[in-house]
């Protein structure tokens, strides 16, 4: 007599729930700068081509610093060092810069003027003491509080706070790592 075997339904996860799943454990990983290196290191594991990984993954970076990129993506430890190094930061916090204000000059222009709210701002920025610039600086003490930036263009002043970095993107490891690479100190 036949061995009866009971039928099972699998559901299988189809591409697009595989997507969403990679999508998902990506974004959990850009939460921490240890987490995004730890990511950013095993992309260039994986074995796939260089150029293939740089497209896929919207990092735009010099073809002369890739192969260099690649051997320092072994060592998760120095990458998260020399990022800690070059990221902009308020007092400990690493930051980034949000547009809180936009005033164009032409009067014609003055109905796309934008403004947050002193009780936004406060809600999303950061505060402290001395803020250091992205690469190779020494943080600059100001009088406290919020950071601010100002650009002043012939056609428009825009100010800027430091906010906290939500993300970080292979983009700005990326962006970290080709400084590394390409600063005069670090010439070998």
């Amino acid at each position: 007599m036949p061995i009866q075997t009971p039928k099972v339904w699998v559901n299988l996860m189809t591409s697009k729930d595989v997507n969403k799943v990679q999508n998902e454990v990506k974004k959990a990983s850009e939460k921490t700068l240890t987490g995004a290196v730890k990511a950013w290191c095993q992309l260039f594991k994986s074995g796939k081509e260089i150029n293939e990984i740089l497209k896929d993954n919207d990092i735009k970076v010099d073809k002369t610093v890739a192969p260099a990129l690649i051997a320092l993506a072994k060592d998760k430890e120095i990458v998260i060092q020399l990022c800690k190094e070059i990221l902009p930061r308020v007092d400990e916090t690493f930051c980034a810069y949000k547009e809180i204000e936009r005033v164009y000059l032409d009067k014609q222009d003055q109905d796309k003027n934008i403004k947050l709210s002193e009780d936004k701002v406060t809600e999303i920025s950061i505060t402290g003491k001395a803020h250091k610039r992205f690469g190779y600086n020494e943080p600059v003490e100001y009088e406290g509080g919020v950071y601010y930036e100002m650009f002043n263009g012939s056609d428009k002043r825009i100010v800027k706070c430091a906010v906290p970095i939500k993300r970080y993107t292979f983009s700005l490891i990326a962006k970290c790592v080709t400084y590394y690479l390409t600063h005069p100190k670090n010439e070998r």
